[in-house]
């Protein structure tokens, strides 16, 4: 009893209860409270079983009450309106250990849903799943199926989050993630979310050192922590967004250092060739050649060129374009060496080789733009009219500008400025991203970024 309780254990939290028949089912009633009895913490709802089988019903509030108990010392990042299941947490929990691995990933967040139904955070973040691995057709169908309790104002902000993110609306999608950012801004997954969004969805790198800085990064273990290393890239990209090439070499260099992923090292490749320091970009090349596959040397190699382009080093862009030609001479596979022959305007000798990739992926705007181009340039305008027909038949759904972003590219390298802005601006209007390969550091449009046109398309969301 209680005076036992207080005289032995002195518990910080009881669980109490009672049962009672109605006809042949059993009712269990369940609660929790303080340790001195002063305040009811949590009442769950009534648990019903077959009165022949009263384990089931004790099984039932067993997965409830764990459920509570390991969510409620971070109340603010807690979505459900009541806990979880202990069995679908534990799946919950194991899939954001998987998160690098897809099929796992998802595999456990079903059965995080199956073992609880009314799981809302493992619903949506399958959602978030299929968004980010181009699934979007699933990613919507699920979405409708989520019913928020109309009194949850976050679970239904975060719904409208994902429509607007499936509806290409930017301007919503960074509206709802920053008051998502202000439930919990401490929240590693949610910082980011709106570092992400901040950058590349509405172009406010001004925004990002601050929420960069909000979460101490010192003693994180960002070998085992992707979603630190998610947030050391954004802010690497920020900073040479920012024109603040040396803090980015200082940012990522000491990440760079100990994870050999290669997304990582573009923002350092950009802040290297911005700031004219070819002999700590060769070093990095040194060493991305022993640590990293050949492919994502050849990756950085066209990377390092085209940015090379963006800043009037033409002689060094064709010095890395002529690494990757070299690499792949004796290759059957000459996917690097057809953009690199591209961007060196070796249009004659870029023809065949575009022509090859596009056979193993027909719908790639991006080899159609290019391919169109380079029809154009070899004078033939027909075979580039008929490429550029063959982008606008292209599924409109769920592309997000990206058939307006390759219609924008043919028409800045054809020389027909304002049909590009034009095209440009209904990309970004229906969803298109800036990202570091694109809009501002795309060489299609160098000599536009200093337009009044170009500046509006860039700050469209603001």
């Amino acid at each position: 009893d209680r005076k036992v309780l207080d005289t032995y254990f002195k518990p910080a939290k009881v669980i109490t209860g009672n049962y009672y028949l109605d006809k042949d089912k059993l009712i269990f009633q369940c609660s929790i409270t303080d340790g001195d009895f002063n305040e009811t913490l949590i009442s769950f709802e009534p648990v019903s079983c077959d009165k022949a089988n009263p384990l089931e019903c004790i099984e039932s509030l067993k997965q409830i009450i764990l459920g509570y108990l390991i969510t409620e010392d971070s109340p603010e990042l807690n979505l459900q309106d009541t806990p979880p299941k202990f069995e679908a947490y534990r799946y919950f929990i194991d899939a954001k250990a998987t998160i690098s691995d897809p099929n796992a990933y998802i595999d456990l967040l079903n059965k995080a849903v199956v073992a609880d139904s009314n799981y809302f955070e493992a619903k949506v973040d399958r959602v978030v799943h299929y968004y980010n691995t181009g699934e979007y057709s699933m990613a919507d169908s699920l979405i409708g199926t989520i019913q928020p309790n109309s009194r949850n104002t976050r679970q239904i902000n975060l719904l409208n989050m994902y429509r607007a993110l499936l509806d290409g609306n930017n301007k919503k999608i960074y509206t709802h993630i920053m008051k998502e950012y202000n439930y919990a801004p401490f929240h590693i997954e949610t910082s980011v979310g709106v570092m992400v969004v901040s950058l590349q969805y509405v172009n406010r790198p001004q925004d990002i050192d601050s929420i960069f800085k909000l979460i101490p990064m010192q003693g994180m273990e960002v070998e085992n922590c992707t979603k630190c290393q998610s947030r050391y890239y954004v802010e690497g990209l920020a900073e040479v967004e920012r024109k603040e090439y040396g803090k980015a070499i200082k940012t990522l260099t000491p990440i760079t250092n100990v994870i050999n992923d290669f997304y990582l090292k573009r923002p350092l490749i950009a802040a290297y060739v911005r700031s004219n320091n070819f002999q700590g970009l060769d070093s990095l090349f040194s060493k991305l050649s022993l640590t990293n596959s050949e492919s994502d040397l050849k990756n950085g190699y066209l990377f390092a060129g085209k940015e090379c382009l963006m800043s009037n080093y033409e002689e060094k862009a064709n010095f890395y374009f002529n690494r990757i030609i070299s690499m792949e001479e004796e290759a059957e596979d000459k996917y690097y060496t057809a953009f690199a022959l591209y961007y060196k305007e070796a249009y004659n000798e870029t023809e065949p080789l575009l022509k090859l990739q596009l056979e193993e992926d027909p719908d790639s705007k991006t080899l159609l733009a290019l391919l169109a181009i380079t029809y154009f340039k070899n004078g033939k305008k027909s075979e580039a009219e008929s490429l550029l027909q063959q982008i606008q038949d292209l599924p409109a759904e769920y592309q997000f500008g990206s058939i307006d972003y390759a219609l924008a590219q043919y028409y800045a390298a054809t020389g027909h400025r304002e049909r590009s802005f034009q095209y440009l601006l209904q990309s970004v209007a229906a969803g298109n991203i800036y990202t570091s390969q694109t809009f501002q550091n795309d060489p299609h449009f160098k000599d536009y970024r200093d337009s009044e046109t170009f500046k509006n398309i860039m700050t469209f969301w603001h």
